[in-house]
């Protein structure tokens, strides 16, 4: 099994977002096989304006699971970078792919971004040697004061970065900035679906929580600009993304 992700959606006018699906693959003989399952996510998504995927008009549609022999689904395949543009060289090197054929790889660190609609996704933690990791980039660089810009190109590779609470946050009270240390500046945000986790796994005692630099891309978009690496250690009683809306039907 290749890693699977959880699809989201945000509606525009509130920001807020929604799981509404996982993405998952799994090889038979020489072939990958893809599926979609809905999370009961959906269900609030749908009152709010999200139109499902593949045309759903009743809720008891959004009950099966969806299967692809022939490649990925058609949603997810126009958010990978097509291996012909003259650019794709440059980015699987920003994004480090190592499997050209794994397009799940490659939809877990460009979250499938699209300027044309408000779906994302994101890689479901995996348990590894006892530890919770999660790999992203920086979101909302963006928000960076432009005197700021001129730390980031003092950056090393495992640097280590903090985790900063923006209990202000009108839209994810659980929102979470990073920083440097000392001197202290800003750099952007940890993807919010991400946020909750991130902070019960701080708050425990002998988390050994850390926060550490894995790339820089200093040429490439805001997006792919800094890759990071959330390590903590993984306590018995945690699973991750717990909360109903991301539970199948």
């Amino acid at each position: 099994m290749e890693k699977e992700l959880i699809v989201t959606w945000k509606k525009e006018s509130s920001g807020k977002y929604f799981p509404i699906g996982i993405l998952k693959s799994l090889q038979k003989g020489a072939r990958k096989v893809y599926y979609f399952s809905y999370t009961k996510g959906v269900i609030q998504a749908k009152n709010e304006g999200f139109s499902p995927l593949f045309g759903e008009t009743k809720d008891e549609e959004l009950k099966r699971i969806y299967i692809s022999e022939d490649g990925i689904f058609p949603v997810f395949a126009n958010r990978l970078m097509t291996k012909s543009r003259p650019e794709y060289p440059q980015y699987k090197q920003w994004l480090d792919i190592k499997n050209e054929d794994n397009p799940l790889e490659e939809l877990a660190k460009n979250n499938g971004i699209r300027a044309t609609d408000n779906l994302q996704v994101f890689a479901i933690p995996e348990k590894k040697n006892g530890k919770y990791i999660v790999d992203f980039f920086i979101h909302k660089f963006d928000l960076i004061a432009p005197e700021f810009w001129i730390r980031i190109k003092d950056f090393k590779i495992d640097d280590r970065l903090y985790l900063t609470q923006d209990i202000q946050n009108p839209y994810d009270k659980n929102a979470l900035l990073i920083r440097t240390e000392e001197p202290l500046c800003f750099f952007g945000y940890v993807p919010r679906f991400y946020t909750k986790d991130f902070l019960y796994l701080l708050n425990q005692k002998d988390s050994q929580a850390t926060l550490r630099i894995l790339r820089i891309n200093i040429d490439a978009p805001l997006l792919y600009r800094v890759f990071c690496r959330f390590e903590s250690s993984w306590s018995e009683d945690f699973e991750p993304f717990a909360s109903e809306e991301f539970e199948s039907f």
